[in-house]
């Protein structure tokens, strides 16, 4: 912390991860996820119940051009895909924020022992803080600001292109190549 109280730091990396299938982040109301990249623009947008959130990552600078901005991504995944040929999908959302309410969202994590040696095993999120060189990885309880800030991202951040989890492009892969043989 500088001598006024505020946080310094040059870079922060935060991983929020749901643990627990039956948690959410956020309140799935009513958004219209038009996918980037689907082949037919008309199509009907999955249904909020859908969709299951993946994690939520926090970092910070987010480039040289915006030096007081902090940049959130959400990732959410299809629970199935609407075509049964096809594997399903996963979301990305970003929403650009001021740098100040990562400062509060750390003084928050402080104020709540993240820093300190605790865990909280039965929480429901992995949570992972790299600040600059120190790095802080352990399960942990939900943190209300970051719900909120997950909330934020899926409500009003922009839909970056589609894309398929790892394991699924891996199956799909696989399903591919015995087809073809």
């Amino acid at each position: 912390m500088t001598e006024s109280g505020a946080v310094s730091y040059e870079r922060v990396d935060i991983d929020y991860q749901r643990r627990d299938s039956q948690e959410r982040f956020v309140s799935f109301r009513n958004r219209d996820i038009r996918l980037v990249g689907e082949p037919d623009p008309t199509a009907t947008p999955p249904e909020p119940g859908d969709w299951t959130v993946d994690n939520l990552k926090v970092k910070f600078p987010v480039g040289t051009s915006q030096p007081n901005l902090a940049q959130a991504i959400l990732t959410i995944h299809q629970k199935r895909s609407t075509d049964s040929a096809q594997p399903p999908k996963s979301v990305r959302m970003t929403l650009d924020f001021p740098k100040q309410q990562l400062d509060l969202l750390l003084v928050d994590l402080a104020r709540s022992g993240f820093f300190d040696d605790q865990s909280r095993p039965d929480g429901g999120v992995q949570l992972t803080v790299a600040i600059d060189r120190g790095h802080g990885a352990k399960a942990w309880t939900r943190e209300a600001r970051l719900d909120d800030l997950a909330d934020r991202v899926y409500h009003e951040g922009e839909v970056l292109p589609v894309e398929q989890d790892a394991a699924t492009q891996s199956r799909s892969w696989l399903d591919f190549l015995k087809r073809n043989r």
